[in-house]
């Protein structure tokens, strides 16, 4: 989207606690297209192998429509743009043999205080193929997957596919503090809190997992994640308007329409770059609904709008205009 058409009053070092609780699961004072207000979605885990045992991930997002068809996720090309910036980290998925992804990376621990500086959601597939004359195994860490490489057992070509796979449990790390995990069934689920937001006039729906400040992620509860702000520097980011002196919703400019694989707006990505939307004094706050309802407030000097450099990883799971994320069952 681009930050142009923003007046920006900028303070990078004031960042308040205030913006830190709008991040809350709070609604936002409205319901679905149904009428229904929703609470949580169930989604589906898939399986991987980190340093020898096996950890779980979501999926939400990729930005190869023929991975995100495959997956039944958005499809969200610009994704690919965080390479540039090095938000991204490898994930080695294994063409010729039946197993799990491998990921080199993962919140240590799950939260708030994750302490490991590789890890990402963002991960870039590099594909892992047995080469002809040799047994395949199961490869079940990053020093695996090289070692064979460099043993002549395997191939590995990096592509510039980006997935958003969100780290939900690892044995080494535990698992996201807001999640609550079922196995036991044909599919393992987590079951991850919704929290209600605004966009283009109706309520919609997102979930969050990590953010790349370590306050904001200790409010939400989430990954704390620093290199996700280097998304901004791609042009990876759209903007998430968050309402300080006023309970309401936050806005999102953009969402998946149709949900799924075949989104068709370009805009929309799950990283969200927070501005401070503030009503100036001597004003009567009222709700804001989309961000044509925010930039014109701005234009009438109702508010100030500060751009923060804290990005937050909530994929979009509900709007009425675009449906829901296929895979997702809300609760």
């Amino acid at each position: 989207m681009g930050t142009g058409k923003i007046k920006i009053a900028l303070n990078i070092s004031a960042l308040l606690a205030v913006v830190i609780l709008l991040f809350i699961s709070a609604g936002c004072g409205g319901s679905s297209r149904s009428g229904k207000k929703f609470t949580g979605v169930e989604l589906p885990l898939v399986s991987c192998w980190y340093k020898g045992q096996v950890a779980y991930y979501i999926q939400t997002e990729a930005s190869d429509q023929g991975v995100a068809r495959q997956q039944n996720v958005h499809f969200v090309a610009r994704l690919a743009d965080a390479i540039t910036a090095d938000a991204v980290d490898d994930i080695y998925a294994v063409t010729n043999f039946s197993q799990g992804n491998v990921i080199p990376s993962a919140p240590i621990p799950a939260g708030p205080d994750n302490s490991d500086p590789e890890y990402t959601p963002l991960w870039r597939v590099s594909k892992v193929t047995w080469n002809p004359g040799t047994t395949p195994h199961t490869l079940t860490s990053e020093e695996e997957v090289l070692a064979a490489q460099s043993d002549g057992l395997v191939t590995i070509e990096q592509t510039d596919i980006v997935v958003n796979c969100p780290v939900i449990f690892t044995p080494a790390g535990g698992q996201l503090p807001t999640a609550k995990i079922t196995t036991g069934k044909t599919v393992a689920t987590v079951e991850l809190p919704l929290v209600s937001c605004w966009y283009k006039g109706q309520v919609a729906y997102y979930i969050q997992t990590e953010a790349s400040d370590q306050g904001v992620a200790r409010q939400q509860n989430v990954h704390f994640v620093a290199r996700l702000a280097d998304a901004i520097t791609a042009d990876a980011v759209d903007d998430i308007y968050a309402v300080t002196n006023f309970s309401q919703g936050n806005v999102i400019p953009s969402a998946p329409i149709p949900a799924g694989p075949d989104n068709s707006d370009p805009e929309y990505t799950p990283l969200w770059r927070v501005s401070k939307v503030t009503w100036n004094p001597g004003t009567t706050p009222h709700t804001l609904t989309s961000e044509e309802e925010v930039l014109a407030a701005q234009s009438d000097g109702l508010v100030t709008i500060e751009q923060t450099d804290i990005v937050v990883n909530c994929p979009v799971i509900f709007t009425p205009a675009g449906g829901q994320l296929p895979t997702a069952r809300l609760l």
